[in-house]
Order: C-alpha cells, then sequence, then structure tokens
C-alpha cells in the first residue's frame, strides 16, 4: 500500500470520521472546549526585509456545548489581521483534505450566520481570543481563518528568523529562512493550540523567489510562478499527524553532495525514504561522507526498532554560523551545525546522525508530554548501538561516561558547581541504566519493548511511565522478571536509579570456600566532606542485578553471564551466596565488564588474586579492574597500594582503550599526590608507563581521528608529569598561527600543542593565547574558545602568567568574560598546587577589590578553592593566619573559609598514615629496571593494535636520569 495509502486509515484510527470518538484525546485537560484536526498554513517570509506574513486555516471540532469563543494561542509580537478573521461550519467526513480542496474565505457561503465579532489579544497570556457571534455545537466541525504577520528574528532563539553566510567563491551574501517551531515555538509564528498532544494533519505552502528552494517535512507536490515570475509558491504534500512544534521549514539556495537523494535501503525500493544532505556550495563537498552514512544509519535504525521511517523524506542541513551542539529538529528535517556533517571520524559521524535521527520516533512519531532525561537517554542509547553495528570504535564511551558520573554523584553536594549540566549528566546515566536493563532483560526483549512502546504510542504523546510499562510487559512475557523472585516491574528499578543523585558502590566479601556476602552503599568520594545528613532522609539504595563469574569461566563471560538474583534497595539488606568453587586459589568476578553503573569492592584476598591475573583477562574486564581499583583508593575506600599494584599490567597493554580508562584516573592521582613528596616519584612512574606509548604513536600525519585524540591525551599526561617530547613541534606549529594576517579566523594549529606551548613556551606566545581570546569572533565555535581559555588558564605553572590572567578575567575585563568562564577559570588554575598557591596569594593582595567584583557564588568558590587544597603543615599554617586575620570579613564564605582549616588538617592526616607506604612503592617500583614491549597502534578502526613480528623489549628511557636530580 505504501506509505501515504495507510495515511487516511492513520487519521481515520484517530477518529477523524468517528462521532463518537472526536474528542477523545489522549492526557486532554478536562476543560479542552476546542481539538484541532487540522491546520493549512500559507506563509510568506521576506528575508532581507526581515518580516514574514501568512494566513491559517485550522480544522477543529467543539467538544462541549455553548461555546461562543475561540481562545487560540499567540505571541503578542505577531500581529492578526482582525478585519479578516472568519469561521464557518464544516462538514467533514473524515477524509484528508488537499491543497485544492480549500475554498478562499471571500467564496464562503456556508457560514451558518456565524461571525467573528471581535479579536483581543491578551499580551501576558500570550493568547488570543475570537468571540463568536452565536455558540459552536458540541460535535461539529469549523473552520477558522486567519491572516497574520509578523517580524522574521536573527538568531535560533526565534521561531521564525533570517540568516545569512557569505559564498566563498563569488563573495556574495546569501540569505537563509529557517522556522523552528519546538519547545513551544509555535505561537511566534502563527495562532494556534499549542499543545503536544494535539497532532494534525498540516497542509503546508510557502513562498519564496525563484533562485531559492524549500526544505519542510514532506516533499513539494506542486509550484506555483508569481505573476512576474520571479516568485514561486510551493505547495507540500500532505503532512501525517503531528504536533505543531514538529513544523520544520528552511529556505536556502544549498546544494547537495553528487547533486541526489539516496535511498535508505540498498536497492532503492520505491517504498522507503530518501535521505538528503544539504550544504552550502562551497561546502558540500565535505558532506560527502555524511551522504554516505546517512541512508544506512537511517536503515539501521528501522531495523532495530523494527519500524519504518514513516515519512517520504528525511533532511539533513548543515548550516553555517550555526554553533550549537543540538540540532534543529523538525519532523523530516533537522539542521545541524556545519562542523557536526563534515568529513571525519566515520563511527562519530555515525553517532551523531543517529542520534538525532532517533528523534523523528521519539519526538515526533510519539512525542514527550514533558522533556525529561528517558528520551534523550534511549535516543543516545540507539545512537551508540547503530553507529557500533556500522563502524567498529576503538573507544567506548561507556565507562567514561560512568567515571565522569562517579565524580559529580561522589561529591558532597551534586551539581553544585554544574547546575545547567545537570540534564546532561541525568541523561548519561540514564543511558547507562539502559545499557543494565538491555543485559537484565536480555538484548531481544529489551528491543521488543521498545518496538512495541513505539507501536503504540505511534502519533501519540506518551510519559516515561509508557516506556516502563512495554518493557515490563514484554519483560514478564519474556520469563525476564518472575514474580516473587525479582522486581515486580522495570519502572521499580529505573526509579531507583534515575532519581536519586548517587551511585551505588556493591562490596563483595568472600568466606572462601563457603559464600559470599554481597552489600550496597552509596559511592561517596569521602564520609568526612557530606553535610550532615537528616535522620529522617532514605537511605539511597539500588537494585542491583547481581551478575558473578568464576576464573574458569572469565574468558566466556559475555556469552554466560546471567543475572543470579537481585540485591534490593533495603537497608541493610545483603545477600550471601554459596557455591563449592569459591576457593582460595580462584578469584571471581562481580559485574563483569560494567554490566551495571556502579563500582564494585572485594576483600583483600581477591583484589590480590585479580591483580596477579588481569593482564591476561578480556579488554573489558581489564578496564574495569583498572577504573574500580584506581576510583576506590581516590575515594579511600580500597589501599593505594593495592590499587598501584592493579596498573603493574599496563607495562605491556596494548589496547589504546585501556590506556583511556587509565589517563583521566592516573590525573586524578597526581592531583591527590600534588604538592607532597610523592608527586616527584610518581611523575616518573607515569612517564616510565606512558612514553611507550608515546612512541609506539609516532608523528603526526594523516590518520583517524582516534588516533590524534589518543596522541593529544597521552602527551597531554606526559607533559604533566614533566616530559614533553614534542616541544619543537609545538613552538613551530604555534609560531606559523602567530605569522598569519588573521589570526582570528581559526585556531591554526593542533590542540594538542597549546599546553605544551602554554606551559613551556615564551610569554609572548602565552600573551598571543590570551589576545585570541580576548578578540574570539562570535561567530565561531564557543567549545573553541572554551578549550584555548580553560588551556590557557590551566597549563601554566608560572605564578606570572596566573596572576596576569585572574587579574585581567577578575578584576579589568570583567564584562567580557562570563561567569561560566570565571568558574572554568578558576577551577582549571586551582587543579595544580602552584595554581592554587598563586590564587591564595592573589586574594591577600586584593581582598578588597576580588570581594566586590565577584559575585556571592564566584566568591565562595574562589575561597573555597583558594584556601582548601594545601596540603602541609606550612600551608595550614598561612591558611590558619589569613582566616584569623580576616575573621568575620568572608561574608557567606565564611563558613568555607573555617572549613578549609579541617579539610587542610584532614589532608595532612591522611598524607601521615599513606605517604611513606606510597612512596616506598613507587621508589620500589622505579629500581627495578623493568622494561616495557614495544607497542604498534595501527591506524584502522577493526584491528587498531597489534604486535608487529616478534616481541621486542625496550628499556623506558629517562627515569634514572631524571632520579639523579
Amino acid at each position: 500500500m505504501g506509505r501515504h495509502g495507510v495515511l487516511v486509515l492513520v487519521l481515520l484510527s484517530l477518529g477523524l470520521a468517528s462521532g463518537t470518538r472526536l474528542c477523545q484525546w489522549e492526557r486532554v485537560a478536562d476543560d479542552v472546549r476546542l481539538v484541532p484536526k487540522g491546520y493549512a498554513l500559507d506563509v510568506d517570509p521576506f528575508p532581507g526585509d526581515g518580516v514574514f506574513k501568512g494566513r491559517v486555516r485550522v480544522l477543529m471540532v467543539a467538544c462541549t456545548e455553548a461555546i461562543n469563543a475561540v481562545k487560540l494561542d499567540i505571541d503578542p509580537a505577531v500581529n492578526i489581521l482582525k478585519q479578516n478573521v472568519k469561521i464557518r461550519p464544516r462538514q467533514f467526513d473524515g477524509k484528508v483534505p488537499d491543497h485544492k480542496d480549500l475554498v478562499e474565505p471571500d467564496q464562503w457561503t456556508d457560514t451558518g450566520n456565524l461571525t467573528v465579532t471581535s479579536v483581543e489579544v491578551k499580551e501576558n497570556e500570550k493568547q488570543c481570543v475570537l468571540t463568536l457571534s452565536g455558540n459552536l455545537k458540541k460535535g461539529e466541525y469549523y473552520e477558522l481563518f486567519i491572516q497574520f504577520e509578523g517580524v522574521l528574528g536573527t538568531d535560533p532563539s526565534a521561531g521564525f528568523y533570517q540568516t545569512t553566510y557569505l559564498d566563498q567563491n563569488s563573495g556574495e551574501k546569501r540569505w537563509l529562512v529557517i522556522m523552528n517551531l519546538l519547545d513551544g515555538k509555535a505561537p511566534q509564528v502563527f495562532p494556534c493550540f499549542n499543545r503536544p498532544e494535539f497532532k494534525t494533519y498540516f497542509l503546508l505552502s510557502v513562498a519564496h523567489k525563484s533562485e531559492f528552494h524549500v526544505l519542510s517535512s514532506e516533499p513539494v507536490s506542486h509550484s506555483k510562478l508569481g505573476s512576474e515570475g520571479a516568485w514561486v509558491r510551493d505547495y507540500f504534500m500532505k503532512i501525517p499527524s503531528m504536533s505543531v512544534g514538529s513544523l520544520t521549514i528552511f529556505e536556502s539556495d544549498f546544494t547537495q553532495p553528487n547533486n541526489y537523494r539516496q535511498y535508505s535501503n540498498p536497492d532503492g525500493a520505491n517504498d522507503r525514504a530518501r535521505v538528503g544532505i544539504w550544504g552550502r556550495g562551497d561546502f558540500v563537498s565535505a558532506l560527502t561522507q555524511s551522504q554516505s552514512l546517512a541512508p544506512k544509519v537511517l536503515s539501521s535504525l528501522e531495523a532495530y526498532l523494527s519500524y519504518p521511517y514513516p515519512l517520504p523524506e528525511l533532511n539533513l542541513v548543515a548550516l553555517p554560523g550555526y554553533i550549537s551542539d543540538k540540532p534543529i529538529d523538525g519532523y523530516g528535517l533537522q539542521l545541524f551545525k556545519e562542523s557536526d556533517l563534515m568529513n571525519g571520524d566515520s563511527f562519530w559521524l555515525a553517532y551523531r546522525l543517529a542520534k538525532a535521527m532517533a528523534s523523528q520516533w521519539l519526538v515526533h512519531l510519539s512525542t514527550p508530554v514533558n522533556a525529561t532525561s528517558v528520551g534523550p537517554a534511549l535516543a543516545n542509547f540507539m545512537a551508540l548501538n547503530v553507529a557500533m553495528q556500522l563502524e567498529q570504535p576503538v573507544f567506548n564511551s561507556y565507562l567514561s561516561n560512568l567515571q565522569s558520573l562517579l565524580i559529580e554523584y561522589s561529591k558532597p553536594v551534586p551539581y553544585s558547581m554544574v547546575p545547567l549540566q545537570k540534564d546532561n549528566i541525568v541523561a548519561f546515566k540514564t543511558q547507562l541504566v539502559f545499557h543494565m536493563l538491555e543485559h537484565c532483560l536480555g538484548t531481544e526483549t529489551f528491543k521488543k519493548s521498545i518496538h512495541n512502546f513505539i507501536k503504540k504510542r505511534e502519533f501519540k504523546v506518551y510519559t516515561d511511565d509508557d516506556l516502563w510499562s512495554a518493557m515490563t510487559e514484554q519483560a514478564l512475557a519474556d520469563k525476564r522478571l518472575l514474580p516473587g523472585i525479582q522486581p515486580k516491574s522495570v519502572k521499580q528499578i529505573v526509579e531507583s536509579w534515575i532519581v536519586k543523585d548517587r551511585l551505588p558502590l556493591v562490596t563483595v566479601t568472600r568466606h572462601y570456600n563457603k559464600s559470599v556476602t554481597i552489600t550496597q552503599e552509596p559511592f561517596l568520594r569521602s564520609v568526612d566532606l557530606l553535610p550532615p545528613s537528616n535522620e529522617t532522609d532514605k537511605p539511597d539504595l539500588w537494585w542491583i542485578p547481581i551478575v558473578i563469574v568464576s576464573e574458569d569461566k572469565v574468558k566466556e563471560y559475555e556469552n554466560i553471564s546471567k543475572i543470579m538474583s537481585w540485591l534490593e534497595p533495603v537497608p541493610q539488606q545483603q545477600i550471601s551466596i554459596k557455591n563449592k568453587n569459591f576457593g582460595m586459589d580462584h578469584y571471581l568476578l562481580f559485574n563483569p565488564g560494567s554490566i551495571g553503573p556502579f563500582v564494585v569492592n572485594y576483600d583483600n584476598h581477591n583484589w590480590f588474586l585479580l591483580s596477579q591475573k588481569v593482564g591476561t583477562l578480556p579488554e573489558k574486564i581489564r578496564i574495569q579492574l583498572l577504573h574500580d581499583s584506581m576510583k576506590l583508593a581516590l575515594s579511600s575506600k580500597l589501599s593505594y597500594i593495592t590499587a598501584l599494584n592493579m596498573t603493574l599490567f599496563l607495562r605491556y597493554e596494548q589496547a589504546p582503550a585501556v590506556w583511556k580508562t587509565f589517563y583521566p584516573l592516573a590525573d586524578q592521582f597526581r592531583k591527590l599526590l600534588d604538592g607532597t613528596e610523592a608527586a616527584k616519584p610518581f611523575d616518573l612512574y607515569l612517564r616510565g608507563l606512558i612514553t611507550p606509548v608515546y612512541d609506539a604513536l609516532g608523528d603526526e600525519g594523516s590518520e583517524s581521528s582516534w588516533k590524534q585524540e589518543f596522541r593529544s591525551q597521552t602527551k597531554h599526561l606526559l607533559w604533566q608529569a614533566g616530559f614533553d617530547p614534542s616541544i619543537i613541534e609545538a613552538n613551530d606549529s604555534y609560531n606559523l598561527w602567530m605569522s598569519v594576517p588573521d589570526p582570528d579566523s581559526g585556531m591554526l594549529v593542533s590542540r594538542s600543542y597549546l599546553c605544551s606551548v602554554f606551559l613551556w613556551g615564551s610569554q609572548k606566545q602565552w600573551e598571543f593565547g590570551l589576545e585570541r581570546v580576548l578578540n574570539f569572533p562570535a561567530n565561531r565555535s564557543q567549545s573553541e574558545r572554551d578549550f584555548l581559555f580553560r588551556t590557557l588558564a590551566g597549563c601554566p605553572q608560572d605564578p606570572v602568567r596566573i596572576r596576569k590572567i585572574l587579574n585581567i578575567t577578575l578584576l579589568q575585563n570583567s564584562s567580557v568574560f562570563s561567569e561560566s568562564d570565571k568558574f572554568k577559570m578558576i577551577n582549571s588554575i586551582a587543579s595544580s598546587s602552584i595554581g592554587y598557591t598563586t590564587m591564595f596569594e592573589f586574594l591577600k593582595e586584593n581582598w578588597n577589590a576580588l570581594k566586590e567584583s565577584l559575585s556571592k557564588n564566584m566568591w565562595n568558590l574562589y575561597v573555597q578553592l583558594a584556601l582548601g587544597q594545601f596540603k602541609s603543615e606550612a600551608g595550614l599554617s598561612k591558611v590558619t593566619r589569613l582566616v584569623e586575620e580576616r575573621k568575620g570579613q568572608f561574608g557567606a564564605a565564611e563558613t568555607d573559609a573555617i572549613a578549609s582549616i579541617e579539610k587542610i588538617k584532614k589532608e595532612i592526616k591522611w598524607g601521615a598514615m599513606n605517604l611513606n607506604a606510597i612512596k616506598l612503592w613507587l621508589n620500589t617500583t622505579l629500581d627495578e629496571k623493568w622494561t616495557a614491549r614495544r607497542f604498534t597502534f595501527n591506524d584502522s578502526q577493526s584491528d587498531s593494535v597489534s604486535h608487529s613480528g616478534p616481541s621486542k623489549m625496550i628499556a623506558v628511557r629517562g627515569i634514572d636520569d631524571e632520579r639523579q636530580h
């Protein structure tokens, strides 16, 4: 029957032809009196003039008696031509009309003596009220006609806006027009019923000059030339049932790679959607990879969901000047910043495409009632699955996301420093919960439940509970949840995870040759740093899937790991498992490959057994053990020596993903030891481990982005550890940037070189970087500016440079730098002992000026970071003296200032307990004359690491010489 052959049947199923179901719209409030059944919208934008005109016809049905007024949502900035507002009764048989069926209002003969007597715009309520000459009859259809006009905005915050780009070939300025109605913006463009549950058909026409063309949700069915031929009106095919926020329009002169749209399946069957990639003519050659990947991504999403893409076309646009990481998202039309669609790493390109395309099902076909973390998390989860099917990544982001979450959720007050990022953090956590659910329910059960959810909620709105119900029904049907033994529902599981601002720590204690005891608690950085708890607060506990693999089965863990049981979210609850195979000589592994997003601790002997075998285990297990042991030690939950022992296998580690896990943890260890006597030997140990990795990566060249990123991260940790193998290359590259006529046109140096230059380079080079931040153009990527600014602040270990950037940012040019800039800057500086020491001295010298210029929150943060980081008796003395001298002058930061003294005392106590053992371990290990295996990192995503010929042992360079100094 084809995609559009079912449209009438679908709309009939929504109740358009059934008199008994006219107003039975799900989740519509009781006070709804009118329900829209369709829109016919004509818009005429005039780019350059900055205005638009339009007409809208609304087909609606009365749901109650005695309706003598129509209330529509409208922004006061839109001007309704009141004299042209008309209404009439409408006979409607359920058949969706076409453009040719529309009758001009001046030809209406069947008005039934019904007129609009007044039009009142209520600006505070953003509504217009149309008072009628008579009452509307319950169950009857009516057609409303309104003409309107408005002003085109100048940026994406507007629902309808114009912008320009410069054609690099001709030097001409070209106009673009974008309509984006998501996030409640539809009333900024035309009067409507702006509720997501009101899903209706759309008839759309757009007028434009002949040198432009227009994209929207559906293809153009036909066009008409204006009387002089300069203007064209495009009439689009009927858009199936959707919320008004799903409508998007793009007017441009853009072209496509190879000038074609590709079908979403290889044979180009007529019933499959066509996918088009669009860009400006001088940029379109950079979009060939997207054009190749996009149809495959859409087809993979269709296969994953077992639900075909519901429209005949999907068009993706690379939009110049657009800088948001979030695409403009419409039904059948999505607009990205150019760098998101340009040729590059194929895995991440596929991921970005899949993440955006997933919203066609999760936002437009089915629409969330309220925005929560669940929809974005499910889109991320599906995108990762699809991207991994098409392109095997070297690095899996799962544990990287888990590390980031653990850092935030182990803080005394999560989100206190980054409240604006809370939504993203919660979405990442929810994505990891989906990963756990897929394993616990089984892949097929999980996929079936997503399909059932989409099928049941197609052309409707949904809540999170609709998804959990679909999963529960399928899990019970497939016996993946068993009543009385496991959680009763998926909602019961996920709510124990999503609503909490912590993650679990699971402790596995073995009673050898007898049993295993498993307990849970919140994973916290340090109990001493937590605010006092309310005794009435419910403890943070979770439903934990229990999956245990014994030593003899660990290499087959992906095929055999099954849920043995669940640890319930009950205070003091623990579970014991008896097994004769849990002997003294064999380790066991809990949560193999990090099935669930939590950290696992063991008794000391099991950790010892694991450390002896970790290098022989599968890659995901090596990553998990390295991550959990170091994270536990950093949180004082595990001996630092146990964690350091777990790093010894890295001498021979060949997998980039394991190193990627190690680098941020090693950086946290460095910060823990920074300013202590153990700092230098730890840096030497790091250099010994990492230098062979850097040697194996070789020089920069034409290679995949994963290898470029890996080299950058390797160099970053090496220079932090006091060794920079690329200082000459970095200086040469940076000096080329300094010599160009327009240095602000782009950052013409590899990001991996910036820290090297700002740390080891000249004052002139550093000043040049500062000028680039001060003069950074607004039309360039702000993430690039953020990186440059944070690197400029955090990399130098020179008090003179640190003082200068503090002075410029906090005292001299406060209007140039946002509160977010200042937050990032002082956090970057405070990450090193030289940085926070300089911040302390700067505070003493500029007390009054800083207190006056900084906001309350920034002042509190500055005091906290400048006073609370010291780890020595000398630092304690300095801080105590300042707190006493300025007693009563800290304002809202008084509590933080006093608390910093106690914090430093705890750091000194910690050092007395741990530093001698850490130094002894490091010095003993460095004395061992160990050698490292030569690595070979091939530039291939499918076989990124391999041995080249016989293993060759090489000496780790530079360690002995450094120790002598």
